[in-house]
């Protein structure tokens, strides 16, 4: 897994040496866990969302005059938060993703953006915390669940974006998740998030 992610922030940092232009990101993730279960039927367990962060940099490879590949490598925060018979319950994970996006543009200063992200998992906890009516005290508890999980999450981005300048760059999106970060059989779980950022870029 280590192997696997030096090996993709290399050709990162080196395409980013290459880009026409290449430069630094940072916003905000409001991210949740969609799981269904499968025991009596098919039903959706409702969580909540939970916010997070992202950054990192990116790369832009021009294609045509209004279509270019952005692609990156950020270190993005998900998770979700539940609340159940006076238990609260939080997921977060940490991953260091490379998106591969066609960003097309529409309209002077505002482009679509669209494509795949592969996300390679660093970190991943689970918290339970408070008072139940079937518990003697309360409690709280942290696991660190990362050898539980799934190393690679693989989804979709989609999105826009709005040129401030020739430098900055106000973008929004959402992202769906495809792979089942869950090991149980009887459920699956996948992420999804909703992420607001702003870009720097420096011309090469």
């Amino acid at each position: 897994m280590n192997k696997i992610f030096i090996f993709f922030s290399v050709i990162m940092l080196t395409f980013s040496l290459s880009a026409q232009e290449f430069g630094i990101q940072a916003g905000m993730n409001i991210t949740n866990i969609t799981s269904n279960i499968f025991i009596v039927g098919d039903y959706e367990n409702e969580t909540n969302k939970k916010g997070g962060i992202n950054c990192g940099l990116n790369a832009i490879f021009p294609l045509t005059d209004v279509m270019s590949i952005k692609t990156g490598l950020l270190y993005s925060e998900k998770g979700a938060l539940s609340e159940n018979s006076g238990l609260k319950m939080s997921w977060a994970f940490t991953y260091m993703e490379f998106p591969i996006n066609i960003a097309y543009s529409i309209y002077n200063q505002i482009s679509l953006i669209a494509g795949p992200y592969f996300g390679f998992l660093m970190r991943a906890k689970s918290k339970v915390w408070g008072s139940a009516y079937f518990l003697e005290q309360p409690i709280d508890e942290e696991n660190y669940i990362k050898e539980d999980m799934p190393a690679l999450d693989f989804g979709i981005n989609i999105g826009t974006s709005f040129s401030i300048n020739e430098s900055t760059s106000l973008g929004a999106g959402y992202q769906v998740g495809l792979t089942d970060i869950n090991n149980d059989r009887y459920a699956e779980a996948t992420h999804s998030n909703i992420h607001i950022e702003i870009t720097y870029l420096f011309n090469n």
